[in-house]
């Protein structure tokens, strides 16, 4: 596994540069390997030192990984208190999300420390990360996963995801927003294994502040400070071209991916500009230039 030996050294930088993981994001890999079981009872290597799962599961893609998600790495969802009050009937810090039974995926947001161990339980090759911007407002990072094979010959591809994420003052909860490197890393690695592993359950990570109006205002002017920013050109273009954040978040929503499901699942979310990530920012300014340049 990668090291990074001069954490502190990193400049900021306008450039992709590709570091491996810090101590704050990077968990040790499993040093074991199990077994499966196939149908004629002959054992493979496997993913981690605790499981066992047929063959047919496997290829099958049917295993539900959050399930091996220890359920104390689960905490109640904040931004959903008055629904969870009225449905379980009980004040939000008298829930008790095992013995009430809570349903997790609809009001519970998982730890960080559940991440780590569900990456563990899946094993995993190596886990890098690609800064594409770093500046003391602002940090963009693309988190690289590469997982140990699930049965024999898995092809390479089936087990390489790639997944951004960006932290700023205007995404982040008020103390992360002191720690927007650290917050941009275990966010990126967060987003690229739900993704990979389809957890469908919100991370703690994800979450950021919801602005009221004092808020939105003071991004506004965050936006206009920073003209050259991923945001401000986005800013820009829209206002040359007179298309509307609306617009550009209902087309957002409306993106599919080849499977039919969403491209962009936290598109409904977007309050304005600056929730969009950064990663989508550069693929809607592509698409305009694009269009831009076929119309010429």
């Amino acid at each position: 596994m990668k090291k990074n030996k001069n954490q502190s050294e990193i400049q900021p930088t306008e450039t992709s540069t590709t570091y491996s993981a810090p101590e704050f994001s990077m968990p040790e890999a499993p040093k074991m390997y199990s077994t499966i079981v196939t149908d004629n009872n002959k054992e493979s290597p496997a993913m981690d030192e605790c499981q066992t799962i047929s063959v047919k599961e496997t290829v099958n893609k049917k295993i539900d990984w959050e399930s091996k998600i220890d359920p104390q790495y689960y905490v109640l969802n904040r931004q959903k208190k008055d629904e969870i009050e009225k449905v379980y009937g009980k004040k939000f810090y008298e829930i008790d999300i095992i013995n009430d039974k809570v349903d997790k995926k609809k009001y519970c947001l998982l730890l960080l420390q559940g991440m780590r161990d569900l990456l563990d339980t899946r094993g995993y090759e190596s886990v890098d990360y690609t800064i594409s911007h770093c500046s003391p407002d602002f940090v963009s990072v693309i988190c690289h996963i590469t997982f140990t094979p699930l049965y024999p010959d898995e092809p390479l591809q089936n087990r390489k995801y790639s997944f951004g994420a960006d932290a700023h003052k205007g995404n982040t909860q008020s103390w992360y927003g002191e720690y927007l490197t650290a917050a941009a890393f275990n966010r990126a690695m967060c987003l690229c294994l739900r993704n990979a592993l389809k957890i469908n359950t919100v991370c703690y990570e994800e979450i950021g502040a919801k602005m009221n109006e004092e808020d939105n205002n003071h991004a506004k002017n965050e936006l206009n400070s920073n003209p050259v920013g991923p945001h401000a050109t986005l800013q820009r273009k829209m206002s040359e071209k007179n298309i509307s954040f609306d617009k550009i978040k209902s087309t957002s929503i409306n993106k599919k991916n080849d499977d039919g499901s969403s491209k962009f699942p936290d598109a409904e979310k977007w309050e304005s500009v600056l929730n969009i990530p950064v990663a989508i920012v550069l693929e809607i300014l592509n698409n305009l230039a694009a269009k831009e340049k076929k119309n010429n």
